[in-house]
């Protein structure tokens, strides 16, 4: 592979849509993927469910990892 002889995030040398949806997929990545993978990796124990996300936190209850 070249080396490029500009930033891929700068993005003001090359046209946009060239190079969109490769930033768009790795800032999804970065944000998004990365994280919830160093989790997954990092705390076994939790289980990362989507219909988690979508139900009210008691805040009364202390929150605890065990």
């Amino acid at each position: 592979m070249q080396a490029m002889p500009y930033s891929i995030w700068d993005g003001k040398e090359v046209g946009r849509s060239q190079y969109f949806w490769f930033r768009l997929t790795i800032s999804y990545m970065v944000r998004i993927l990365i994280p919830a993978v160093l989790v997954r990796i990092l705390i076994p124990g939790i289980e990362v469910d989507l219909h988690s996300v979508s139900t009210p936190i008691d805040w009364s209850t202390p929150y605890r990892i065990e």
